[in-house]
């Protein structure tokens, strides 16, 4: 099973309980095999950074534990299936990766339920 989680999948779980903190457990355990890109490390890094003050020595252990559980990819075709440009970059990000799942609490990419047979869930949904 493989999957992207969106950012705000990531800054959820890392800083509370719930959903999105059992799914990211879900990738530290090895039971998803975790698909990242560097547009996804880069927006992660600056809402860490600029959202939570976090300090960026902090910042680069969070995003290296990340790469060590992840499958880093660089997506080829780009999309253009929403509005939102970083939306467009999770796609893209789960279609080189051929994933399985995108999981993410972005109302704009859960509308389309589904892309090109990528199934996009909420962190409870992923869950079930």
């Amino acid at each position: 099973m493989r999957a992207v989680y969106d950012t705000n999948v990531f800054i959820s779980g890392l800083f509370w309980h719930g959903p999105p903190r059992a799914v990211l457990e879900m990738a530290i355990k090895r039971d998803v095999d975790l698909v990242v890109s560097e547009h996804i490390l880069s927006e992660i890094s600056s809402t860490l950074r600029d959202s939570f003050n976090i300090a960026d020595a902090e910042t680069e252990r969070i995003l290296e534990r990340i790469l060590e559980i992840s499958t880093l990819v660089y997506p080829s075709r780009k999309v253009r299936a929403v509005r939102d440009k970083k939306d467009n970059r999770i796609l893209e990000c789960a279609l080189e990766g051929g994933c399985d799942y995108i999981v993410t609490g972005d109302k704009d990419l859960l509308v389309l339920k589904k892309y090109e047979g990528i199934n996009i869930l909420t962190p409870r949904e992923f869950l079930e």
